[in-house]
């Protein structure tokens, strides 16, 4: 069972550069070795804290620290893998760049005995126990809270239409709690996000709804009849393609064709802001003139050089190859770099490597000038 939720707002040697004290001036890489060296000092009291049940006693020292270095992040002790040990979870709690900053923390996790590390949240076993949410005095079962699906083949989800009896008792934003809560504990944090589609709120209980307690089951049963894959979110890969590319239109108007695990930097390019500024790190891309690679096989040379960049940012825990795309005039490398000058490093040490060392270019996603 799920202990307690809380969230808190708020290859070759890079050159020497000085080490920032301050928390805010932290790349996320220095912030994430900073959390994991923390974490490794008091592993071992908090795991004797939490079997001698005093798990609410470890709230202002985790969160304080959470706040610190990742602020915006939300934890969660639990049981560990197999219901050994103990767990202790960091969820970007839906948010899509956020997801980044989990999957890297979870990445960079040193093995500690005893416990279990997860970037999302887990299902627990809450929605059968008939374990209820209060909210102003009232309570809120997965056994009380009815669904009913329709199912989207294509995208391999299912729409929801949810009623509760007491949904007419509080505003829309507690209904919407109610409903995402019970769905977190209920599948999984990275099974809502990959197996439910769109969600409405009824105002009856429909005659085919089932109680959200028999969710998980109604799900598995269509994965197993239909044979739906099971792939993490992180690992989704989406394609896309604009209708009319457009010469001389500027950075990715020339666009073809490309795919890409946030489809959210392509869909909002130019981006007003860096939304990833809090944590240390920062969108990037590449662009290579398409003129430059072999004709005929652009998309191949670029998928060659996406695979070299992201073995050496990986190796050096400095970023992650997002995505590419291949335009009128440009191919088009997304990167998140997570160690500010040392991953631009890594990047130029790749680069210099290939036929493309004189001809390739940097932009940010927020900004479209060129490095």
């Amino acid at each position: 069972m799920w202990k307690r939720f809380f969230r808190k707002s708020q290859p070759e040697k890079a050159p020497p550069t000085p080490e920032p004290t301050a928390p805010e001036l932290l790349t996320l890489k220095q912030r994430v070795t900073a959390f994991w060296e923390w974490y490794a000092s008091v592993a071992g009291r908090f795991y004797s804290e939490i079997d001698s049940k005093r798990c609410g006693d470890l709230e202002p020292e985790v969160s304080a620290k959470v706040n610190e270095l990742l602020g915006g992040m939300a934890w969660v002790f639990g049981p560990g893998e197999n219901g050994t040990g103990h767990s202790i979870t960091l969820t970007p709690e839906g948010n899509r760049h956020r997801r980044l900053v989990a999957q890297y923390w979870l990445a960079q996790a040193p093995e500690i005995p005893g416990w279990t590390f997860y970037a999302s949240r887990q299902p627990s076993e809450l929605h059968r126990s008939g374990h209820s949410i209060r909210i102003e005095d009232m309570s809120f079962g997965a056994h009380e809270i009815w669904l009913t699906p329709s199912v989207d083949a294509e995208a391999e989800s299912v729409d929801l239409m949810v009623w509760h009896p007491l949904f007419d008792r509080i505003d829309n934003r507690l209904r919407w709690t109610v409903v995402f809560l019970w769905l977190d504990e209920a599948l999984g944090e990275d099974a809502v996000s990959q197996r439910v589609g769109e969600i409405k709120l009824g105002d009856t209980k429909l005659a085919d709804a089932i109680p959200l307690s028999e969710l998980p089951e109604y799900i598995a049963e269509l994965e197993a009849e239909r044979g739906w894959k099971c792939i993490p979110p992180h690992q989704c890969y989406s394609s896309y393609h604009r209708k009319e590319p457009e010469r001389g239109g500027g950075l990715r108007r020339d666009i073809i064709a490309g795919s890409t695990l946030q489809m959210n930097i392509v869909q909002d390019y130019p981006m007003d802001a860096n939304p990833l500024a809090d944590f240390g790190a920062e969108y990037e891309m590449i662009i290579i003139p398409v003129n430059q690679l072999p004709p005929g096989q652009q998309v191949d040379a670029r998928g060659q050089l996406e695979e070299a960049l992201e073995a050496a940012l990986s190796k050096s825990g400095t970023g992650k190859v997002l995505g590419g795309a291949t335009g009128l005039e440009n191919a088009y490398i997304d990167l998140v770099l997570f160690d500010a000058v040392r991953s631009r490093h890594v990047i130029k040490s790749v680069m210099a490597a290939t036929p493309y060392a004189e001809h390739y270019r940097t932009a940010g996603f927020v900004q479209a000038s060129a490095r």
